[in-house]
């Protein structure tokens, strides 16, 4: 699967979807109340350490291991701010790029490719339990040990690869590296909406446009990232309609199984419903990027005064 499958195989699972469906006035009013707003800045921006190698690394250990942050209740602290208390992406962000300033051997391939669990719990030295932790550093593992049989160990020729393009460097990534994978079959259907790959080219696009001015393409042709914070802003405005039994485990935020029908339809209609916001803001003289748009909407989910609908609950390495 590839970047540019994500859009039809999204829109073949919306057309005998059972669970969500998309109300289309609704969403056409939501997209036309987001027509004046700003795009927002890049949010990990500040943090990370480069646009070389060192960068580049961070980014891709960032994204290996960014995913899924209950059960489990942790903090920490970085240039003088705290972070978490159900903000555990920003946490993990905070905790890694102060492993990163401080010279931590986490900066080395060699030995991600090493990492054991405990390990990474230490080197990343967040207070209280951050779940999830053998999965993470399975992924560290893979990461480390990818870029050595591949590259070297060296993260740059994987950006010369690409040829700084970001959706060619997102295929790279879910195709390459295991621990990127966002694939499975449902319903004889290979839908791989690659959230993880796509945020981490994002990362490194914007990096290297921040730090340096290297320009890069390919940005405008990535989707937005089908998660959990999505959906909850759809449902919240309406523009998600779930079946009644869909609706009543969201509510009462009850687990749903990983990639079953219902978690494919919704991060499905997730794709489906954002590229329809973005096609709305083109149509009213406003063309961007899906990314951009993806950021737009997640600044409006986190705006005062919002009713906090819950988010639909999946234990997952995908997001």
């Amino acid at each position: 699967m590839r970047v540019q499958d994500i859009r039809p195989t999204a829109e073949r699972i919306m057309e005998g979807a059972a669970h969500v469906s998309i109300d289309d006035a609704r969403l056409v009013a939501f997209a036309d109340k987001l027509a004046l707003d700003p795009v927002p800045t890049w949010d990990r921006g500040p943090y990370l350490p480069d646009a070389g190698a060192k960068g580049v690394l961070y980014a891709l250990l960032l994204n290996a291991i960014d995913f899924c942050y209950w059960p489990g209740q942790f903090e920490t602290e970085h240039r003088g701010m705290r972070y978490g208390a159900g903000e555990g992406d920003m946490a993990i962000v905070a905790a890694l790029a102060r492993a990163f300033e401080s010279g931590s051997p986490l900066a080395d391939p060699a030995v991600l490719s090493g990492l054991d669990a405990e390990a990474l719990d230490a080197m990343l030295g967040c207070e209280g339990e951050v779940p999830l932790m053998e999965e993470r550093a399975a992924n560290a593992r893979n990461l480390g040990a990818t870029l050595l049989s591949r590259y070297g160990g060296d993260p740059l020729k994987l950006v010369e690869e690409c040829g700084r393009d970001a959706e060619r460097l997102a295929d790279l990534l879910a195709a390459n590296f295991t621990c990127f994978e966002d694939r499975r079959e449902w319903r004889q259907v290979f839908f791989a909406p690659m959230r993880r790959a796509q945020r981490c080219a994002v990362d490194i696009a914007e990096a290297a446009s921040m730090r340096v001015g290297a320009a890069w393409t390919g940005l405008e042709r990535l989707t937005c990232l089908a998660d959990d914070s999505l959906p909850q802003l759809f449902h919240e405005e309406r523009v998600f309609r779930y079946a009644p039994a869909l609706e009543a485990k969201i509510m009462a935020r009850a687990e749903l199984s990983q990639w079953s029908e219902e978690e494919a339809e919704i991060r499905a209609a997730t794709i489906v419903a954002t590229e329809r916001v973005r096609e709305r803001l083109a149509d009213a003289g406003r063309p961007l990027a899906a990314c951009s748009v993806d950021r737009m909407l997640r600044a409006e989910r986190t705006m005062p005064g919002r009713a906090c609908m819950p988010c639909h609950r999946v234990r997952t390495v995908a997001y």
